[in-house]
């Protein structure tokens, strides 16, 4: 009996206690808002002002010379000389790598032989016909027989001397003097590095805000390079799920090179006078947006209209003024017209 009473009087005890503790929870809640009511909510502020505001898409380029060719083994044997190195600059037709002449399946002894002989045949039939000795027909018999020698000759002489298709620099050198190398095999590689092009792949949000011209940046060796947009591929890549986007940069101090990957930045929008706000600030309700400014001593909700966003930044169309005081600290907690307290420092 005495138990029941003792547990009995303990329960009450502990109802009591909490009754209490949640009249003065309430009772700070209301001098706390009672407190806002008389000084105002605090907040922290920031003047609206007018900016640069740049929307940017970044990327991760592949770098190609606009203008590179690779020069194949048209012959299986080894290597007698390299002429240059890696790094070098190579006028166009100028001979790169050298083969031995006795190559079998070139057969350049028996056609020089033919074509010195042709020539010689040439040159005499020139002077027979000077002399009224042949016919006009001979003569021109004896000159197409020339020319095919020395074509013929020209051609075994590509095989054996392989020449630069282009003026530039040597990126890639395959081989070296006594390499053994078959049909097929790649030699070396020309780049024309004044233009270089970067290969991005958009997604189909991102390629609607990429137009031709557009300013395109790459970043290489702490340096910054400044090029276009090119071309914009209407097709999507069916194995990256993308679109493949092209931008040219011109790179006459040769700062970029053929092959590298680097950054790449597309500037897809610029305002040179934006009003912009930090994200957090915007209050959004039903599909429109608000931020809080300061009138007089008053918070006042303002519908604002939303442009482009950059990270965290968001573009401003319509609804602020410069100079206007936008609520930055203490936006969730005050409400239209509510009174507040500037606390800035």
């Amino acid at each position: 009996m005495k138990k029941t009473m003792l547990v009995g009087l303990l329960v009450v005890s502990l109802v009591a206690f909490s009754g209490c503790r949640t009249k003065k929870a309430s009772s700070d809640l209301q001098s706390m808002e009672q407190i806002h009511k008389a000084t105002g909510v605090p907040v922290k502020t920031e003047t609206i002002r007018v900016q640069e505001f740049n929307k940017v898409l970044k990327y991760s380029a592949t770098l190609q010379a606009k203008s590179e060719a690779v020069r194949y083994s048209r012959v299986s044997d080894v290597v007698q000389d390299v002429l240059f190195k890696v790094g070098d600059y190579v006028h166009e037709n100028q001979t790169v790598v050298v083969f031995p002449k006795n190559v079998q399946t070139t057969q350049y002894y028996q056609l020089k032989a033919a074509y010195d002989l042709a020539q010689q045949t040439y040159h005499r039939m020139q002077e027979l016909y000077k002399e009224g000795v042949i016919s006009k027909q001979e003569l021109d018999n004896a000159q197409a027989n020339y020319e095919v020698a020395r074509a013929n000759l020209n051609t075994a002489d590509d095989l054996l001397r392989v020449k630069a298709p282009l003026s530039g620099y040597i990126t890639s050198l395959n081989v070296k003097p006594t390499d053994n190398v078959s049909v097929g095999d790649p030699l070396f590689t020309v780049s024309n590095l004044e233009r270089i092009e970067a290969q991005m792949w958009a997604s189909s949000q991102e390629v609607e805000q990429i137009k031709i011209g557009q300013k395109v940046t790459a970043v290489w060796d702490g340096k910054e390079i400044d090029g276009s947009i090119t071309q914009i591929s209407k097709i999507m890549d069916p194995k990256k799920k993308a679109f493949e986007v092209k931008a040219l940069f011109n790179n006459k101090d040769h700062v970029l090179t053929s092959g590298i990957t680097t950054d790449v930045s597309i500037e897809v929008y610029h305002n040179p006078k934006a009003i912009v706000v930090d994200r957090k600030n915007l209050i959004t309700e039903n599909g429109k947006h608000y931020v809080y400014i300061v009138n007089k001593d008053l918070a006042l909700k303002k519908e604002v209209e939303i442009g482009s966003e950059q990270g965290n930044v968001v573009e401003i169309k319509s609804g602020l003024t410069p100079g206007e005081a936008l609520i930055t600290e203490g936006s969730k907690t005050v409400t239209d017209r509510a009174k507040i307290k500037r606390v800035n420092s």
